[in-house]
């Protein structure tokens, strides 16, 4: 594919990237709006409040049906590739695509393969995507590379969490958090999501730490 060819590429700021998908959609005559965490933070002043701040790892769209048939080529057009088996299954009510991120760390690891960072983020495309396992795999791999790596204990922490592992992800959150006390967001961020899942006695410790 020549230079001319190429999708463009994705914004860095989510939601830059919203309004570049919706006005290009608009201009091309296709249905599609915003919904989920990302309308809501959007629509809802008091979603800036420190205590309603959330991280939004992707984009939820709501199209027409005539937009569902444009809408694979639309995407890859803007630069995203279809979860291809996601979508045969599922395609009819609910679709997945992401960007062309996942090219391009698997790109840095091959010319880089000791390099944690794009590791940790191939784990979160995959945690995105539903994939835990993999996910999971990618995380372990960044601590083989680089066993203080605080990103990977706190993602595989994270893992175990969604898996309903409240034991493994103390651990990993503990092991975090004796590797890098100095850490505070990453701290508050394992309380946050350890009072969530109702590990109370777990949760105020970190929450402590990180003031």
């Amino acid at each position: 594919m020549t230079a001319e060819n190429q999708p463009p590429a994705t914004l860095p700021l989510l939601e830059d990237e919203m309004h570049r998908l919706v006005d290009e959609a608009q201009r091309e005559g296709i249905f599609l709006r915003l919904v989920g965490g990302l309308a809501f933070k959007m629509h809802c002043e008091r979603a800036v409040h420190r205590a309603l701040r959330r991280d939004y790892p992707d984009i939820d769209f709501v199209t027409d049906k005539s937009g569902a048939l444009r809408l694979e080529h639309f995407l890859k057009g803007m630069g995203y590739t279809p979860n291809k088996t996601f979508n045969t299954l599922s395609g009819d009510r609910r679709q997945l695509y992401y960007d062309e991120a996942r090219n391009h760390f698997q790109l840095a690891l091959q010319y880089i393969p000791q390099f944690p960072l794009a590791c940790n983020n191939l784990g979160n495309l995959e945690l995105v995507q539903g994939t835990m396992e993999a996910a999971k795999s990618w995380y372990e791999k960044a601590l083989q590379i680089h066993e203080n790596d605080m990103y990977a204990d706190f993602n595989l922490g994270r893992v175990a969490l969604l898996s309903n592992d409240m034991e493994t992800a103390q651990k990993y959150f503990e092991t975090m958090a004796a590797k890098h006390p100095e850490n505070k967001e990453l701290l508050q961020e394992a309380g946050n999501l350890l009072k969530k899942a109702g590990v109370k006695n777990v949760g105020k410790p970190f929450m402590e730490k990180a003031d």
